[in-house]
């Protein structure tokens, strides 16, 4: 079950119409996961960082968003259904060159040697295990955006730059699957 009442509430009274509004400064995400869920949680938890989120259920439809999208970042989950799983999409994504300073966040419900090996060897930014915390979705993505642009990292930063107290709202969270 998933508890977003408090994130909701203080979405709607931040006005989600400002939120939802894509503006050039603002740097685009695209989550690509086939649970209806978790694409939400993340979704909603990266939009309160000041990202613009484009979502996809399975990499076909993830790679029509990048035809006409080039993402600072992608979360992609490992098993889906499409052309490739998560770990292809990252490998398609490493070959494009008008995506090379794109972070590629990698979501795993399993940490086998050999599972983190393709991850690697595919040229993720990051992995996060499923079912993941929201900051720590939002740190990966920050760290991994900030190190594909070749600028230092700084977590409490990044957390102060939110629109709304990420902090307080993410710890209301709670995802069990």
């Amino acid at each position: 079950m998933i508890k977003l009442n408090l994130m909701e509430a203080a979405m709607k009274s931040a006005g989600t119409a400002k939120m939802a509004r894509v503006e050039p400064e603002q740097p685009t995400v695209l989550i690509v996961e086939p649970s209806s869920e978790r694409r939400r949680v993340a979704r909603m938890a990266l939009a309160l960082a000041g990202y613009v989120c484009r979502e996809a259920a399975d990499t076909s439809a993830a790679l029509l968003i990048l035809r006409s999208c080039s993402p600072v970042a992608i979360v992609t989950g490992v098993p889906m259904a499409g052309p490739c799983d998560g770990i292809g999409l990252c490998e398609i994504v490493r070959a494009r060159t008008d995506l090379r300073d794109c972070a590629v966040v990698v979501l795993s419900d399993r940490g086998d040697p050999d599972r983190l090996r393709r991850i690697a060897e595919a040229g993720a930014s990051a992995m996060l295990p499923q079912p993941f915390s929201p900051i720590q979705l939002v740190a990966a993505v920050n760290a991994a955006v900030a190190a594909a642009a070749g600028r230092p990292h700084s977590p409490t930063c990044d957390i102060q730059r939110q629109p709304l107290p990420l902090l307080s709202l993410m710890t209301t969270l709670a995802i069990t699957e």
